[in-house]
C-alpha cells in the first residue's frame, strides 16, 4: 500500500473514530450552550472538549498547541488561562477568543514567538 493511501485511509479512521465519540457524547451528554459567547466559538469549544466535562485539558489542546503552523497560539492560549489551573474553562474559552474583551489586551502585547 502506497503512504498517500496508507494516511487517506487513517485520516478516514480517525474521522470515523470522532463521528462514533461525538454520536456517543451527543445521547450522553447534550451540548451545554455557553452564555454570552458566540456560536462558532461555543462550536469549537465543544468540538475540543472531548470528555463534555466543560473544560480544555492539556490533553485535549495537545495537538492544537504543537500545531507547527500556529507556533504562537501555545503562548496564547497559556495567557488565556486565568486562574492558572492548566485548564481551559468554558467562560475562558470565550472570553479569550472574543475580540470585544480582548481587543485592548491584543493591540498593547506583542507575542514574541
Amino acid at each position: 500500500m502506497d503512504r498517500v493511501c496508507w494516511i487517506g485511509f487513517a485520516v478516514v479512521l480517525t474521522d470515523q473514530k470522532r463521528k462514533t465519540l461525538d454520536h456517543k457524547r451527543s445521547r450522553k451528554n447534550p451540548v451545554t450552550k455557553i452564555p454570552d459567547c458566540r456560536v462558532e466559538i461555543a462550536w469549537m469549544f465543544h468540538h475540543l472538549d472531548t470528555d463534555g466535562d466543560m473544560q480544555l485539558s492539556l490533553k485535549e489542546l495537545y495537538y492544537l498547541e504543537h500545531d507547527e503552523r500556529e507556533h504562537c497560539l501555545k503562548p496564547y492560549l497559556n495567557n488565556c488561562d486565568e486562574d492558572r489551573d492548566t485548564f481551559l474553562s468554558a467562560y475562558e474559552w470565550c472570553t479569550c477568543f472574543d475580540r470585544k474583551s480582548k481587543l485592548e489586551e491584543i493591540n498593547t502585547q506583542i507575542f514574541f514567538c
